[in-house]
């Protein structure tokens, strides 16, 4: 298996999603502060956590 060289670009790059993911999940946490249990029973929330399982594999 090859490894993948640790340059300037994979750094930028991982820290890029880190910061997406930090914010949609502290996103996530205020939204479900704001909506309060009802947040479960959004429409929209098979999109949301989809979107986030897919963005936490990546990262």
């Amino acid at each position: 298996m090859r490894t993948l060289p640790l340059n300037r670009d994979f750094y930028l790059f991982a820290n890029i999603f880190l910061g997406v993911s930090v914010g949609a999940g502290l996103l996530q946490g205020l939204l479900s502060l704001w909506a309060g249990p009802h947040f479960l029973s959004l429409p929209t929330l098979t999109v949301w956590l989809s979107g986030m399982y897919i963005l936490m594999l990546v990262t």
